[in-house]
């Protein structure tokens, strides 16, 4: 005999049926928001803030050759020519670098403009 719903429903209607409906419930609740950020989170970095973080990481100057060898320093970047570079709207823009700050990603402010951190 195959399970079909009109065999749940009689249980779904006990006590013991509520009992599990009410727990399942709680649980979407506690778990479902962390997972809810997380995805949005996700989609926001794979979708805008991941063609800010590589451009940003591709704009470097020519090497110089320094006392303790060769280095590359980022080049700033303003918003237009980081928008016009990704193809992404200045509104969509500084958000991006605004997360990508707070989450102490290769980005760092300077001045009014913005350039890639933490390398060269």
């Amino acid at each position: 005999m195959g399970w079909a719903w009109h065999n749940l429903w009689p249980f779904a209607k006990t006590w013991e049926g509520y009992l599990v409906a009410a727990l399942s419930f709680l649980l979407a609740i506690f778990y479902g928001q962390k997972k809810l950020l997380e995805t949005y989170r996700w989609c926001m970095y794979e979708l805008f803030d991941r063609r800010v973080e590589n451009y940003l990481l591709d704009s470097f100057g020519p090497e110089v050759l320094t006392m303790h060898g060769p280095r590359r320093w980022p080049i700033p970047r303003s918003i237009a020519d980081i928008s016009k570079a990704t193809g992404l709207p200045e509104w969509r823009v500084l958000p991006s670098l605004a997360r990508l700050l707070s989450l102490r990603r290769t980005v760092a402010r300077d001045g009014d403009n913005w350039k890639a951190a933490g390398r060269g």
